[in-house]
C-alpha cells in the first residue's frame, strides 16, 4: 500500500486519541491549538514573531487550524493523502478560510516546495513516513527563508518504544490489516486504534540517529538552537532514558543556497534496523526476543494479536513516564522484556 493511500483511508495519522467522526471538532482543534502554542513557546516563538509571516505545515489539517492563532500572512498546508486534502478543503470552505490557508496534495520526496519562502515550518511526526528522507529534507531546507525556523520531530532508534514498535510490525507482517482491525474492534476498549495502526501498518517507518539529522542540518546552514528529548546524541540506544522521538528547534542561519544533491547521512544505506542483532551484542534478553520471533508462526492468529496489543500498552505506559520525566528503572525494562519472552515461549 502506498503512503498516499494509507493516510486518510486506513489511518488519519492523528497524534492523539480522539474519535474519527469528531476529527475537526472544536474540542480537537483547541487541543491542537494549545499544543502548538506550548511548542512554539519552547522555541521562543509567539504572535510577535509569527504575525504576518508565511507558515508551512504538513498533515491532516488540524495543525494548520491551530496555527491560525498567530495571525500569519498565509499558511501553506500540504499532505500526501488526497483524501485528507479533500476533507480539509471542505472544512476551509465551511470556515471561509480557503484564501487564508492554501491546502494542496504534495509528496515531500517528489514535488518541489516553493524555494526560500517559509518563515516557519511546523513538521510534527512526518519525516519518518516520507518515501525518501534525504530528498524530503533537501526540499524542506531549500524552502526555508534566511532566519526561517522549523519545529522538526523524528523517531529515535535506540528507544524502547521504537524497538517495541518495530517488534509489533514484524509480528504483524503476515496479518491482514482488516483482520487485525476486527480484532481490535472486538477485544479493545481503548481509544488508540488509530495510533496502533499508524505504527504497525504505515508503509514507511524510516529510522536514523539524531547525529545523522544533525549532520544534514549543519551541512545546509541550519542551526539547531534548542531541542527536546535529545539525551546523549553519541549513544546508540538507552531503553531506560530515550524517548521515542527527538525534536529540534532549527533556524536557517545564512542566505539559503539551493542544493540539488541529497545529504548522504540520510541515504537509505544508513537507516537503522532496530531488530538487527548487531546492535545488542551484550543484551541477552533482547537477543532472546529476536531469536524467538524468527521461530514463530506469524500467520493470522489471536495469540499474535494479543501480544501486539499488550506491547501497545507497554509502549503507552513507557512513553507517558518518559514524557513526564519519571525515572524508568532497569528492572522495569527487564520486566517488560521478560513478559514478551514469556508470551513468545507460549
Amino acid at each position: 500500500m502506498l503512503e498516499s493511500e494509507f493516510y486518510g483511508t486506513v489511518c488519519s495519522g492523528a497524534g492523539f486519541n480522539k474519535k474519527e467522526d469528531d476529527f475537526f471538532s472544536e474540542e480537537n482543534i483547541n487541543f491542537v491549538k494549545k499544543e502548538i502554542f506550548d511548542n512554539c513557546k519552547r522555541m521562543n516563538l509567539d504572535q510577535s514573531n509569527l504575525q504576518d509571516k508565511i507558515i508551512m505545515n504538513i498533515g491532516s489539517g488540524r495543525e494548520a487550524l491551530g496555527l491560525i492563532q498567530f495571525k500569519p500572512k498565509k499558511i501553506y498546508h500540504y499532505d500526501i493523502s488526497r483524501s485528507n486534502i479533500k476533507a480539509f478543503q471542505k472544512i476551509l470552505v465551511s470556515k471561509n478560510l480557503e484564501e487564508y490557508i492554501i491546502s494542496k496534495q504534495l509528496d515531500l520526496s517528489v514535488d518541489k516546495l516553493p524555494s526560500s519562502t517559509f518563515d516557519f515550518i511546523y513538521l510534527h511526526g512526518i519525516i519518518q513516513h516520507v518515501n525518501d528522507v534525504s530528498k524530503a529534507m533537501q526540499n524542506l531546507s531549500n524552502s526555508l527563508r534566511k532566519n526561517g525556523c522549523m519545529w522538526f520531530y523524528f523517531y529515535r532508534p535506540g528507544s524502547l518504544a521504537v524497538f517495541l514498535g518495530s517488534l509489533q510490525r514484524f509480528l504483524l507482517k503476515e496479518t491482514d490489516i482488516n483482520f487485525f482491525k476486527d480484532f481490535l474492534k472486538n477485544n479493545c476498549n481503548y481509544e488508540f486504534t488509530n495510533g496502533i495502526l499508524d505504527d504497525c501498518y504505515v508503509p514507511n517507518r524510516h529510522l536514523f540517529y539524531p547525529r545523522d539529522y544533525i549532520k544534514f542540518l549543519e551541512d545546509n546552514d541550519i542551526q539547531i538552537y534548542g531541542d527536546s528529548f535529545l539525551i546523549d546524541k553519541k549513544k546508540n540506544y538507552d531503553f531506560e532514558k530515550f524517548h521515542q522521538s527527538v525534536i529540534f528547534f532549527a533556524k536557517k542561519s545564512s542566505k539559503p543556497e539551493q542544493k540539488d544533491t541529497s545529504c548522504t547521512s540520510l541515504d537509505s544505506i544508513n537507516e537503522i534496523d532496530v531488530l538487527d542483532t548487531i546492535h545488542y551484542k551484550k543484551e541477552h534478553k533482547i537477543l532472546e526476543i529476536l531469536r524467538l520471533i524468527k521461530t514463530k508462526d506469524l500467520t493470522q492468529s489471536d495469540g499474535i494479536n494479543k501480544l501486539v496489543l499488550e506491547i501497545e500498552m507497554i509502549k503507552l505506559d513507557f512513553a507517558k513516564n518518559i514524557f513526564k520525566k519519571r525515572p524508568v528503572e532497569k528492572k522495569y525494562v527487564n520486566s517488560t522484556l521478560n513478559n514478551i519472552i514469556s508470551h513468545l515461549n507460549t
